[in-house]
Formats: structure tokens, sequence, C-alpha cells
């Protein structure tokens, strides 16, 4: 790159970096949240390395260098950057749009090395905690430097290629899904399996590992295994380890693969940038049967149509996806789960996504028609019903169309509708009540999020609404059980009145809640 070109990246890279600090600094539930994710991944997760760590470095002190458990390490974190590196061009969080900037003031290239750099500094707040602490662990234990030295010297690059490695693999397939015209339903579900694959197979392969090694730790390097070791091996050569053709060649090859990384991401975004792909369609259609028959069910039949043509506005939802891996992983490795806990979790997650879906920001996708809604419509009761119809059509589509099915099949008719009208009546509720949340919360301003610009809701928003559905879903689902299997009918017709009261009363509330709210917004509030 000219020197030009360097200087226009690192003007726009720090520009957005300063950009996002003061954003988080103005508004107190970004500060919270910073500070909450820092805590967590910078202070908390980085602990567990502490002792791993501190017994590596014995070992290599000691002269006899944990060539399994370094060769894990080197697995460890060629997949973590790899993730990291695909999140970054999966997940493009930029401030603004960058294509003035590309037409006027600099070249594509130097905007591709600008964005890439702020999101990869960004990770870095992650990384560097973690490299941190492990590798202090590891000179405690050593009792010296070299140890910590040499580790860090071998594991950068690792981290590097496989950093950009992932992201040009994230921007080399959203440019082939374009030129290939894929839909926008097709690229999500292929997305989504990708992702599952890749975290199923990943925890798959180490629980395997792990339990099979009588110290708790695999003494074996996860496959691709003696090439890693054999690269471990020569990263700690003067320690005990051993020169090898065998890692010579992977070292070698780890530079070459962050060479062509680099080329291949540049020249895959620099493509991407001057796509114009908004995702919309045109055409309206007839409104069928039972849409039809309420001008708040003809607004939610609208947003189902919109999520169907533009699936990218659903985008929010992936952390509530990637949160169901770690399930999934399970009923992989005990197929047997999934008769006994697989309608419940159907169940849970219809009543997340009545709520979830549609009604976590009610007006943030309304942004362009705010003031002629907030101006000239008499109320926004009908919009917020509209969403309430269109979040409840998605939950009570997936309960009659995989929960009750997979009920009747795990624990016969009877209990399964129970379960399913359990499950029918919380998902009304769920959507009501996050309204009472998107209320709450509303989110105005713009922001890309998966390479989605729009109104994204709250993650607090989002992860509060989770949590707080998933106690009485799971609570009524257990009360549904015992209600079909005991005598006991006047303390339980108690239960089942308080019950029903509060989650009614909460869904009810949250609607009438969030119809005030919005009632009385302003146009200089949004």
């Amino acid at each position: 790159m000219r020197r030009h070109e360097l200087h226009a990246a690192r003007a726009l890279a720090t520009t957005e970096l300063r950009c996002r600090v003061r954003g988080i600094r103005k508004q107190p539930r970004k500060l919270l949240s910073t500070v909450l994710l820092v805590v967590l991944f910078g202070v908390l997760a980085p602990l567990g390395l502490i002792g791993p760590a501190m017994a590596v470095g014995q070992e290599l002190g000691a002269g006899e260098p944990p060539i399994g458990r370094l060769g894990v390490a080197v697995a460890g974190v060629a997949g973590g950057g790899l993730y990291l590196g695909g999140a970054t061009a999966m997940s493009q969080s930029e401030l603004g749009r960058v294509g003035p900037l590309v037409r006027t003031a600099t070249t594509p290239r130097a905007v591709v090395v600008g964005r890439a750099g702020s999101e990869l500094l960004q990770v870095g707040v992650f990384v560097v905690p973690f490299c941190g602490v492990g590798l202090g662990a590891i000179s405690v234990g050593a009792r010296g430097l070299l140890a910590p030295i040499l580790v860090g010297v071998g594991l950068i690059p690792v981290l590097f290629a496989s950093l950009v490695g992932g992201r040009a693999l994230g921007s080399t397939g959203r440019l082939v899904g374009h030129r290939l015209g894929v839909g926008g339903w097709t690229r999500v579900t292929l997305g989504l399996i990708a992702a599952a694959a890749l975290y199923v197979g990943s925890q798959v392969v180490i629980r395997g590992a792990v339990e099979g090694s009588g110290s708790g730790y695999p003494e074996t390097a996860v496959v691709p295994g003696a090439p890693l070791q054999a690269y471990a091996r020569l990263v700690v050569a003067p320690l005990g380890g051993s020169v090898t053709v065998t890692g010579t060649a992977v070292a070698v090859g780890i530079a070459a693969i962050a060479a062509l990384s680099v080329a291949v991401a540049i020249r895959a975004e620099h493509a991407l940038l001057v796509v114009d792909d908004d995702g919309s369609a045109a055409g309206s259609g007839t409104v069928p049967w039972p849409f039809d028959r309420t001008p708040a069910a003809r607004i939610g039949w609208r947003y189902l149509l919109r999520a169907r043509r533009n699936p990218a506005i659903l985008s929010h939802l992936f952390p509530v996806a990637f949160g169901l891996f770690s399930l999934l992983a399970t009923f992989v490795t005990d197929p047997g789960l999934l008769v006994s806990l697989g309608p419940g979790t159907v169940y849970v997650v219809a009543v997340l996504l009545a709520g979830a879906t549609f009604g976590l920001n009610p007006l943030g996708d309304e942004r362009e028609q705010l003031p002629v809604l907030l101006t000239s419509a008499r109320s926004t009761a009908v919009l917020l019903r509209g969403r309430i119809v269109a979040g409840t059509t998605v939950g009570a589509g997936l309960v009659l169309t995989v929960g009750l099915p997979l009920d009747v099949y795990a624990v016969g008719g009877e209990l399964a509708i129970a379960h399913a009208a359990h499950a029918l009546a919380l998902v009304g509720c769920g959507a009501g009540t996050a309204l009472w949340f998107g209320a709450a919360v509303p989110a105005f301003e713009r922001r890309e999020y998966m390479n989605v610009e729009r109104a994204h809701p709250s993650m607090f928003v989002l992860f509060g609404y989770s949590l707080g559905g998933l106690v009485p879903a799971i609570g009524g689902h257990f009360l549904v059980d015992l209600t079909v299997n005991s005598d006991e009918t006047t303390l339980l017709a108690g239960v089942w009145a308080v019950y029903l009261l509060v989650i009614v009363g909460i869904g009810v509330g949250g609607y009438s809640y969030a119809v005030r709210r919005f009632d009385g917004f302003s146009l200089d509030e949004v």
C-alpha cells in the first residue's frame, strides 16, 4: 500500500474507534454493558487459564515441554482466531456509510484496511487479557521469562494468520453469495448450518479428547494433531523441543496463509464495497385469511411478509441461535436427550421468538415513517398489536408444527396437548411482554450489526427478555406435568390461577405500557 493509503486507513480506523468510545460514554446502558463484558471476558474468564498455564510453565522450566498441551493451545488459538476473524467479516459494525468516502476521499483498499483494522483492534480487547494472563502464569510456573516469550512468539503468528484467514473466508462467502444471487433465507440457513457445524464439531472433538484423558486435558493435540505438535516443538526448541521438517513446514505455511488471506480479504471486501444490495423487495399481493380480518392482523401479515423478503431484519436474533448451539451439541453427543428435552426446548424457543422477533424494538424499524406516525395517527396501538400478531404467528407455528408432534411421540397425546396449550398461552403473553422491554429501552439510532444497518434492539433488552422468559416457560411446563399426574386439584387450581394471573397480567400490562409510552413520544425524542 502507498503512504497516503496507509494514512487514510489509519485515520478511518482511529476515527471509528473514537466515535465508538464516545458513543459508549454518552449512553449509560452501553457503558454498563461494555463494563460487564470487559469484566466477564477480560477479568473472570482469563482466571481459568492460570492453573493450566502455570503447569505448562513448570514443565517448560524443567526442560520437559508438554507438547500435547502446547499443540492443543495452538489449535485453540487457531480456532478462536478463525471464529473471531469470520465474525468481524460477517458482522462488520462500522459507524456511518463509507460509500461517499470511497468515491471522494481515498481508495477502496484504504477503506478496507481501515475497517478491518478497526474491527481487529476491538477484538484485541478480548484477546489481550487472555494472552497476558496465560503468558504471565507460564512465567510464574517456569520462574523465568524465556518460556513465555517463546510461547508468545510462537502463538502470535498463528493468531494473526487465523484472524485474517477467518476474515478472508467470511468476506469471500458474502461475495460469492451475492454473485450467485443466493436468496436471503438461503444465506441465513447456510450460515446457521455452517456456524452450528463448526461449534458442535469442535465441542464433540474437545469433549471426547478431554473425557479420554485422566488428567482432564487431551494428551494429543486436536486434529490435525501431529503438525501442530511439530510446530509446538519448534517453538520451544531452546527449552527441550526440537526442530523438525514438519514443524518448519508448518511455520512457513502459517506465514503463507497469512499473506494469502490478507490479499484475498482485501480483494473480496473491495468488491463488496460497491455492492448495492439493500435486500428490499417490491410488490404487495393480497392479504390471506385470517390476516385480512382486522387492521392489526393485516399489519402483522405485512411484518411477516417483510421478514420473509428480507430476513436481515431478524439479524438481532443471532445471539439466541448461538446460545442454542451448545444445546445442539448436547443432543448430538447424547441423542436420547432429544426425545426427553426436545419438546420442552421447542416450546421455550417458541415463547422467546414470539416476543424477540418483532417486539423488542417496536418503532425502531419505522424510523422513516415516524414523523407521519407521531403527527397523524391517533395512537400506535394498532401498529403494536400488529407486531403481537406477527410474533404470535411465529411462536404458535413453531409450537404446532415442531413441538407438538415431537411431544406426542415422546409422552403421548393427552400430556402433549396440555403442553402445547400452555405454550400457546405463553406465546401470546410473551409477545406482549416483549413490547414492555422494547418500550422501556427504545432504539432509534441506526448501527450496523451482522452487516445489517438498522435500529437494532439493545442486547440488554434481548438478554433480559430471554432470561425473563425462561422462568415462566420452564416452570409452567413442569406445572403441566404435575397437574396431569396429580390428584390435588384444589391446590393446583389455586396455583394455576396465580400463575395465569401473573403471566397474563405481565403480557397485557406490557402492551398497555408500550401504547402509553409511544403515544407520548414527540419528534424531538426520536
